[in-house]
């Protein structure tokens, strides 16, 4: 323990003298600050052990490999136990930042990748759907775990957006959450894709929450809270 608090020190240490101010984030892994501008390197690293029977079998390359409210049951499959990754919700990990323009107003951006704590492999659900159709389905082979996700392999598929923010509120362009999907996440008493019903509201909510359309790309979106802005 020691050990790692002075490796931290050190760190934050030598990221002062390149970027002014360096501290620990209770919101992420570490900021960096000067003047008016700020940039953040945040993350979650989320594995779990999973036992299931009578489903398909795991598989890491989706976001959250064992899903409880997706597939049929299989009386003849067997038990599995595994380590996997997003025990409450997907790895992570981004960059964030803003810089002062004029008044109160700042320009910002997000970028953040989803993978795989088992494999350190990007997300991909559409590789999981690929893999269980064609020949694999002819052959009536068992099928593992497959779902659509809007998390297919890109780089930055969780976040990759620019905007502005202000008193009237925020102006955001590129890769970003469908707002229904943030509206469905805000009401989830258990705030994990895993084992809330809420977390594959692409099938409970008709497609509008975790699904291919839970992330929209060269996207416009416009947020305040009421009372405020236009």
């Amino acid at each position: 323990m020691m050990q790692k608090k002075v490796f931290t020190a050190a760190l934050v240490a030598g990221l002062s003298a390149l970027a002014g101010t360096a501290q620990a984030d209770d919101n992420g892994l570490l900021t960096l600050t000067r003047g008016d501008s700020s940039l953040s390197l945040y993350g979650i690293l989320d594995a779990a052990y999973a036992k299931q029977n009578h489903a398909y079998s795991l598989n890491n390359t989706l976001p959250n490999q064992s899903y409880s409210y997706v597939g049929k049951i299989y009386a003849t499959a067997p038990s599995q136990s595994a380590f996997v990754n997003g025990g409450l919700s997907d790895s992570r990990l981004g960059i964030k930042g803003s810089t002062g323009l004029v008044g109160d107003t700042k320009a910002i951006f997000d970028l953040e990748s989803g993978f795989d704590l088992t494999n350190m492999k990007l997300n991909n659900a559409a590789k999981t759907l690929a893999e269980n159709g064609g020949t694999h389905s002819a052959a009536n082979l068992p099928p593992t775990m497959n779902a659509d996700s809007s998390l297919n392999g890109q780089l930055f598929g969780r976040a990759a957006w620019v905007g502005v923010q202000a008193g009237w509120g925020t102006l955001t362009y590129g890769t970003q959450n469908n707002p229904a999907k943030d509206a469905i996440g805000a009401y989830d008493p258990v705030k994990s894709d895993t084992f809330s019903p809420f977390g594959e509201s692409g099938t409970v909510g008709g497609g509008v929450g975790s699904s291919e359309e839970s992330r929209l790309h060269h996207s416009v979106k416009y947020t305040t809270k009421f009372g405020d802005g236009f």
